[in-house]
């Protein structure tokens, strides 16, 4: 499903869009966002990345006495 959005561009940028008008600028449009979408979806993995590496393992036993504690506390 398709859903509709609207840019607002300077005048006269859609005087050199109408010239160019063997160009389907919704897909230009599209193409944008998608390769926008792409580029901080990828910034946002090497930052949970970089967390991931500066995070120290957790030992068993750490975890099991969470578990207890937090059991212990209801």
């Amino acid at each position: 499903m398709m859903t509709e959005i609207t840019v607002k561009v300077p005048r006269e940028l859609m005087e050199k869009m109408l010239i160019m008008s063997h160009i389907n600028w919704s897909e230009v449009i599209k193409g944008a966002i998608e390769e926008k979408i792409r580029e901080e979806m990828k910034k946002a993995a090497e930052k949970i990345d970089k967390i991931m590496e500066q995070m120290k393992p957790l030992s068993l036993g750490m975890i099991v006495t969470w578990i207890r504690e937090d059991r212990e506390s209801r």
